[in-house]
């Protein structure tokens, strides 16, 4: 399967640093298996850009900068996954329905974002933790430095990934010399974590539990892994108890996602296909005050804005179900 980096915009400012595309072009080849491709323009900093990113790359991608604008439809229509900041191969990317990663920070995701397809692949630099920005024509200059290499490598697996049956054909060899060997496939494990959507009644709507983790301060639903033996729903409220800092029982089952994404077991580069199983919970006691030292915040919040402060798409929808539940209950 073939990923497009689309290298570089017409602005600095939207423009992500040479050295992370290099980062990300590594993980795509080893832990993914996919041919990268550069793609864009010859202006000098886009050749610059390729030039440190082939240097810096264990396996060069394929460079097919400044190949015209016929070619890059090609190359975008034959592409399992593109990343692009803000520029137009990303909108293109878009119109042909390929999943592109959107890299955000300097112009704002809500109003020139990919349209319609692929919001849940936006990685928004843009906007604050918990900021509810409008949409502007405000740009934020030196936001695009807050986009980290593992924030593209997770999000790579994050949901399915359609290939093409085209494939790029590679430029034949003058000479018969030794093929590169193929990318090798990471063992893949199975980890099932758990977690849930704590709420109470106030008033005359209900607040649920969120967690700050991170560097970043990502706000999240609290949850864990399932230790081996132990019921999903016993991680779900260990993990409010803990995260969250308040005690809780279970209500029923909201929903399970999947996702896969590349890490470490025991030392050893793998592919780790995730499942998290997600409950309502009641809330009993507690104050998130008391939540443990690896989060950095625990909150209520209204559950008619926890949505918008969530960092994952599937957690929005979660979080949606939940209040649908609730409403019901």
């Amino acid at each position: 399967p073939i990923a497009s980096i689309v290298i570089a915009t017409s602005k600095p400012e939207k423009d992500w640093l040479p050295e992370r595309w290099a980062e990300v072009a590594n993980s795509l080849h080893s832990d993914f298996g996919m041919q990268v491709v550069l793609v864009g323009g010859k202006s000098e900093r886009e050749v610059a850009a390729e030039h440190l990113v082939v240097e810096r790359t264990a396996h060069t991608p394929r460079s097919m900068l400044g190949s015209g604008l016929r070619n890059l439809v090609s190359i975008l229509d034959a592409s399992s996954l593109v990343l692009s900041p803000d520029t137009g191969p990303l909108h293109m990317s878009v119109a042909l329905n390929r999943p592109v990663i959107s890299l955000m920070g300097y112009t704002n995701p809500r109003r020139t974002g990919p349209y319609r397809r692929f919001h849940d692949l936006i990685i928004d630099a843009y906007g604050d933790p918990g900021e509810q920005y409008p949409i502007s024509m405000e740009n934020r200059p030196g936001r695009m430095v807050r986009i980290e290499p593992r924030d593209g490598e997770s999000t790579v697996m994050e949901r399915p990934l359609s290939r093409r049956r085209s494939q790029m054909t590679p430029r034949k060899s003058g000479g018969s010399g030794p093929r590169k060997p193929p990318a090798m496939k990471l063992p893949i494990r199975d980890q099932t974590s758990a977690g849930g959507v704590v709420f109470r009644r106030e008033g005359g709507g209900a607040e649920v539990v969120i967690v700050s983790v991170g560097a970043q301060n990502r706000w999240q639903l609290p949850k864990g892994l399932v230790d081996e033996g132990e019921n999903p729903e016993v991680t779900a409220v260990r993990e409010a108890r803990e995260e969250g800092g308040v005690t809780s029982e279970v209500v029923q089952h909201i929903e399970t996602i999947e996702y896969w994404y590349a890490g470490l077991d025991n030392g050893i580069r793998v592919r780790f296909h995730k499942r998290v199983h997600f409950y309502l919970l009641k809330y009993i006691a507690g104050d998130t005050k008391d939540h443990d030292w690896e989060v950095n915040e625990a909150r209520w919040v209204p559950i008619e804005d926890a949505a918008t402060q969530l960092a994952f798409d599937n957690e929005r929808r979660v979080m949606g179900r939940a209040r649908e539940l609730i409403d019901q209950g």
